[in-house]
């Protein structure tokens, strides 16, 4: 008895939930690996990106959507620590703004 024929023996309902399942699969593991293979840097998520590749492939539906979940929060976090060092190196460089005009500026009726 082939693969084939042990999943006709199966209800439909259950074979498209299979193929669902599979699909997302695959789909949240291309979309990992792009966004690891884009992702430049060597340690990706305190990781290495090795370690990572193999968490995507052999993780199943989990692993890439562990990877996902984790690197979009890290990506917000950079990017939150970019603009924060953006705005300290702006108000070194001279353009400071008076306290007073600022605390006018937030309480105008």
């Amino acid at each position: 008895m082939n693969l084939i024929e042990k999943l006709s023996n199966f209800p439909l309902p259950t074979i498209v939930g299979l193929g669902i399942l599979l699909t997302l699969q695959l789909i949240l593991m291309v979309w990992a690996l792009i966004r690891l293979v884009s992702d430049k840097r060597s340690r990706v998520v305190g990781l290495p990106r090795y370690i990572w590749g193999l968490i995507i492939v052999f993780g199943e539906i989990f692993g890439p959507l562990i990877f996902l979940v984790l690197h979009i929060r890290e990506g917000r976090q950079l990017e939150e620590q970019r603009k924060h060092l953006a705005n300290q190196a702006l108000n070194r460089s001279g353009s400071s703004v008076c306290i007073s005009s600022a605390i006018d500026g937030l309480y105008k009726k």
